[in-house]
């Protein structure tokens, strides 16, 4: 197919009413409208069609995009640095995308750590699973609450992170040395 034949079909092809757009800058304009329908086939989909097994992770990817879009991020530690940013969960055996949500910025949706983890994984509270987690997302509040609905974490974090014991976590230990602090349901290993 001939590129301009391409543009022609794309400029054509839509998955929600233009009518009901709301424009940039008015109260209840969503950057994702246009594809609302589509993401939100796919997002139910993945959710009806598999139950994941115990193990499960949650982590950030990139979808690679260099054009215009108010939604393009830069992730310097990321191998593709710029794109669109999607929050995945998935099951670590098989790496099947249970649930996922695409950065927007959208108002009241908050993008911090806990409140993308408690949307994402909310269907599978209360039901034994345990969450891998990388150190951007794992905090001891996130924990706690995870453990009072019966879902383990598991996770790497950063020595700052707020809730930690200070002491604890900037005390030397020599070469094979360990040393771990408990609190309510949490365990912090070093």
């Amino acid at each position: 197919m001939q590129r301009e034949r391409f543009k022609q079909i794309l400029s054509f092809f839509h998955l929600n009413d233009n009518r009901k757009y709301v424009a940039g800058g008015a109260a209840g304009h969503d950057l994702l409208y246009k594809i609302h329908p589509f993401h939100d086939h796919l997002k139910q989909r993945f959710i009806t069609v598999y139950s994941p097994e115990q193990n499960i992770c949650i982590d950030e990817t990139m979808c690679p995009w260099r054009g215009h879009s108010i939604m393009c991020v830069y992730m310097k530690d990321k191998p593709t640095k710029w794109g669109n940013k999607f929050y995945e969960l998935f099951e670590s055996s098989s790496g099947y995308v249970w649930s996922f949500e695409i950065m927007h910025g959208k108002a009241n949706t908050s993008n911090k750590p806990f409140g993308v983890v408690h949307r994402l994984i909310n269907p599978l509270l209360n039901k034994g699973h345990c969450l891998y987690e990388d150190n951007y997302y794992c905090n001891p509040a996130l924990c706690d609450s995870l453990a009072a609905n019966n879902t383990m974490v598991v996770g790497t974090v950063c020595a700052n992170r707020v809730g930690l014991p200070k002491d604890f976590m900037h005390r030397s230990l020599a070469a094979g040395e360990m040393d771990y602090r408990c609190q309510n349901q949490v365990a912090i290993i070093r």
